[in-house]
């Protein structure tokens, strides 16, 4: 997914004199926000990550066809609600990524909810259908992902907070296996779950 916005920060969260003139630089290239939360902003990317790029990833599939199948999609909410469960246990607030997908009201809860979710993982696969994964790439080209840093740090986080995260233990684990040759790339691995 394309990020329209580019956000800077310091990263200990304080007011810092040099991000308005950096900002003002970048702005000549593209739309800047100067956050005073940084590792929010940084985290709510690492979500969608956590999802489009490790799905991707582990199915071979482009983004469009991979989230046009219902169990793909459910995977996609549940790296999102645990991804959520962290944030909550160490205490970020974490914004909408690209100002759009609020991760809080994802998780509402009821049936109507339910099929709102589906509905924009559909919208957003659509969109995107031709995306192909930056993890995929690295795969077909024989390199590592950076699975580490985005489902590998929620299942990281999550043992450090006690909060459970087997989804995303269970991706980071999968992508990891293909990187070593003993898991082939395919839409079966999510036969998993």
């Amino acid at each position: 997914m394309t990020h329209s916005l580019f956000v800077i920060g310091n990263w200990e969260g304080k007011q810092d004199d040099r991000l308005g003139e950096i900002k003002e630089i970048l702005e000549h290239l593209m739309p800047v926000k100067v956050s005073d939360d940084i590792f929010s902003e940084l985290y709510s990317k690492l979500i969608i990550n956590a999802c489009i790029t490790t799905l991707g990833a582990v199915s071979g599939l482009l983004l469009g066809k991979m989230l046009m199948k219902k169990k793909t999609r459910d995977l996609f909410i549940r790296i999102i609600f645990e991804a959520m469960a962290v944030a909550d246990a160490i205490g970020l607030n974490v914004p909408p990524y690209s100002g759009k997908l609020d991760y809080y009201k994802f998780r509402n809860k009821g049936f109507f909810s339910g099929i709102k979710r589906h509905l924009t993982i559909l919208v957003i696969g659509f969109k995107y259908r031709k995306l192909k994964s930056s993890s995929l790439q690295s795969l077909e080209r024989g390199k590592r992902t950076e699975v580490d840093n985005y489902n590998g740090y929620i299942t990281l986080k999550g043992l450090e907070y006690k909060v459970e995260t087997p989804v995303n233990k269970k991706l980071t684990e999968m992508v990891k296996e293909i990187e070593a040759g003993k898991r082939k790339i395919s839409p079966l691995n999510f036969s998993d779950f």
